[in-house]
């Protein structure tokens, strides 16, 4: 999803970052950057890796699994997505 970041002299001009992330690293980063503890979150702090001191991305790969049904999950790597959800006339698993 895209997302536009903005603080001048601190996250350099024109980039694009490629890394995956979720919204718990959002609310991470703006909790890190009020300067309060961010380390009983569960998302990373995203600025370092927008400020360059930090290479890559936070996560090698995101999964989400649904509570009510452990046959429903979901994961993402940076260049794969995976879905299982085998539920009828709802669609079916596939690989992109």
């Amino acid at each position: 999803m895209p997302f536009i970041a903005n603080w001048p002299g601190v996250i350099p001009k024109v980039q694009e970052f490629t890394g995956l992330v979720s919204s718990l690293d959002i609310a991470a980063t703006s909790v890190a950057l009020a300067g309060a503890d961010n380390r009983k979150l569960d998302g990373v702090n995203l600025l370092p890796f927008l400020q360059g001191t930090k290479q890559g991305g936070p996560c090698q790969a995101l999964f989400w699994c649904l509570e009510e049904a452990s046959n429903i999950y979901a994961v993402r790597t940076v260049d794969y997505k995976y879905m299982k959800q085998p539920l009828p006339n709802v669609g079916r698993s596939f690989l992109i």
